[in-house]
């Protein structure tokens, strides 16, 4: 094995922009997959440290490298599909075909990361009167993990646009982790990894560029210029500052 991070995206596109970055440097070495999430093998993917489901244009990896997250560490990070609970969809909820959520829980229970990291949008919290997320909590801790959410904003990390998400990091239950958020007020949000605090305040400062912002302020999600995209990527863009 020549790498310990393995990228998996459906769309062909955001593939060949996380190539491109890995060349330049942008992003660590490893495994680009454009298969589909749900023919992949999950067990081959055990060799991984770093593991990237619906990877989108690297904004997990890419905030990964602003916190200095040791490929020692094992990772599961997944924006599953959002479209069924997105409030500018139609919402089907559990019965729209891209709700992923059950092969992510099965990456997770095959992989068994020490952490699994998520994204999706707000709305998903109240998806079914709660019982969407109710259930992806419960199926985490039916599979051996405890989990701790929060709703964080591109704004809070000083970003010119709102963009709720919600987050969630899920941990093995009997690990004497502790909390791993801390929610404090904007730019003072806070994350623990492995009891190491990391005040995201000060990649906040070096990520945000200086340079004017395109009018379309919905591109302005802190990848930089040298993680080029397509407006068709940015649907799956994480904010790195976050993800850091």
């Amino acid at each position: 094995m020549t790498a310990n991070v393995y990228y998996n995206d459906i769309d062909k596109y955001c593939c060949k922009v996380l190539a491109k970055n890995i060349e330049r440097g942008n992003l660590p070495d490893g495994e680009i997959d454009n298969a589909d999430i749900r023919t992949v093998d999950l067990v081959r993917l055990r060799q991984y440290r770093h593991v990237h489901l619906y990877a989108g244009i690297g904004g997990f990896p890419y905030g990964f490298s602003l916190a200095s997250v040791p490929t020692s560490i094992s990772i599961l990070t997944a924006g599953f599909p959002c479209q069924p609970f997105s409030l500018a969809g139609k919402q089907k909820g559990t019965a729209d075909d891209r709700y992923l959520w059950p092969i992510t829980l099965a990456a997770i229970s095959a992989l068994r990361p020490q952490y699994a990291v998520l994204e999706n949008v707000a709305s998903l919290l109240t998806a079914e009167r709660g019982a969407v997320f109710g259930r992806i909590l419960s199926d985490l801790a039916e599979s051996g993990y405890d989990a701790e959410w929060q709703v964080l904003r591109a704004s809070d990390f000083d970003a010119p646009h709102q963009r709720a998400r919600i987050w969630v990091v899920a941990y093995r239950q009997g690990t004497g982790q502790g909390s791993v958020m801390e929610q404090g007020r904007g730019g003072d949000t806070q994350i623990q990894s492995r009891g190491l605090y990391r005040d995201l305040r000060t990649h906040v400062q070096a990520g945000w560029a200086d340079e004017p912002k395109p009018r379309m302020v919905r591109v302005v999600d802190g990848v930089p210029a040298g993680l080029d995209k397509r407006i068709k990527a940015v649907g799956n863009g994480i904010v790195p500052q976050i993800a850091a």
